[in-house]
């Protein structure tokens, strides 16, 4: 796990909001899984030093039946007694998050400076939404404070509704489950499992426990992004206005391919990723936020048509997609095959990238490999 690596293109404040909400990501870890995390890795502990202390080495087997059946009884009563409360934890979480996201979607918007002249005309000089008016009316009194903007709190008390998105409430209410079926299938493996060698036993048990953390791990992130996201979502809901979907620079394929894309009356099109079907949205369609899949930490932005900077930002942002694609950036664990699946797609059916890096890409899908150099490193113990 990561800082996000957002590209180039996007404003300062943009790069600064994502690192916010990866601290508050890491925070929410700490608290909510940290309890299983450390049980799972109490219980390898355990295993490793009985089994040197045993059998006088980690490379050594068993000596006999009896011993195996020993160390696996015990191992199996350390695996049931883990405990799992990852999802109650959090549901506040979340709701930080969301009320984040907002908070952020808003600050951005009063950051691109004044508003363009059709929104200032449907908003501000037309008719007035008497449900929209307060709204409207912290984004005239912050565009006017500047550095000193209100806090938009009490406006966003009364538009983020108190119950969590669906998909976030179904999410959280299964993960203590999920995680739970992992630790009871590893337990149940050390009560028959034949083996005589520790690597039998991280194969059966271990491994399969340490699932239990990658679950809580992984509902974490996607939990704490997609509710950031929703909030986002809210804003650009009470405002009428369209979103702007900005991929890490190592995203997959798939993310990588909406880097740029605006949302449609609220939703996302998920087409096909440079020349392959796209793989289904997680946990179910319609795509109307960021993640896109577990492991997603993409993020959408307010979309009026310009930012302080420039007005073609969705175009910049695809080709620097399409440069990262070329490059092979990823991470440890995705798929380097499909990434040059998507750069030779790209190197037949035409690119923008500079021709150093076409070179580049056509060395790479010649070679079927990519320099190592592009690939990041995580910090996770994943």
């Amino acid at each position: 796990m990561t800082a996000p690596q957002l590209p180039p293109q996007v404003p300062e404040l943009v790069i600064d909001h994502a690192a916010e909400l990866y601290a508050l990501e890491v925070a929410a870890g700490s608290a909510a899984a940290a309890g299983v995390t450390a049980a799972v890795a109490e219980l390898w502990s355990w295993a490793i030093r009985q089994w040197v202390g045993r059998f006088r080495g980690i490379d050594r087997p068993v000596p006999d039946e009896r011993s195996w059946d020993e160390y696996m009884t015990e191992l199996e009563t350390r695996v049931r007694a883990v405990r799992v409360d990852v999802g109650e934890p959090l549901r506040q979480w979340a709701r930080d998050a969301r009320i984040m996201g907002a908070r952020q979607a808003l600050t951005e918007l009063v950051a691109d400076g004044e508003l363009p002249q059709e929104y200032r005309e449907r908003w501000i000089d037309g008719e007035p939404d008497p449900d929209r008016q307060p709204l409207l009316r912290w984004i005239v009194d912050a565009q006017a404070a500047g550095a000193r903007s209100p806090d938009p709190s009490a406006v966003l008390e009364q538009l983020l509704p108190t119950a969590l998105p669906a998909d976030v409430a179904e999410v959280l209410d299964a993960v203590d489950a999920t995680a739970r079926g992992k630790l009871r299938a590893a337990a149940d493996a050390a009560s028959h499992a034949a083996g005589s060698t520790f690597t039998h036993v991280v194969r059966e048990v271990l491994a399969p426990a340490q699932q239990a953390v990658t679950t809580a791990e992984t509902t974490t992130a996607w939990t704490i992004h997609r509710a950031a996201n929703a909030g986002i979502e809210a804003m650009a809901r009470a405002l009428g206005a369209e979103r702007l979907w900005i991929a890490e620079r190592d995203a997959c394929p798939d993310c990588l391919a909406l880097s740029g894309a605006i949302s449609v009356d609220g939703v996302f099109d998920v087409a096909p990723a440079f020349g392959e079907p796209a793989t289904p949205v997680w946990p179910a369609p319609p795509l109307r936020c960021p993640p896109r899949h577990p492991r997603c930490r993409c993020r959408t932005r307010l979309w009026l048509g310009r930012t302080r900077r420039n007005s073609n930002l969705p175009e910049l942002l695809q080709a620097d997609a399409e440069r990262s694609i070329l490059l092979g950036l990823r991470r440890p664990g995705d798929s380097e095959r499909r990434r040059l699946r998507a750069a030779a797609w790209l190197l037949d059916n035409g690119t923008t990238a500079p021709k150093t890096v076409q070179d580049r890409a056509r060395r790479a899908v010649r070679a079927q490999a990519f320099p190592s150099a592009p690939r990041r490193r995580s910090t996770s113990t994943r």
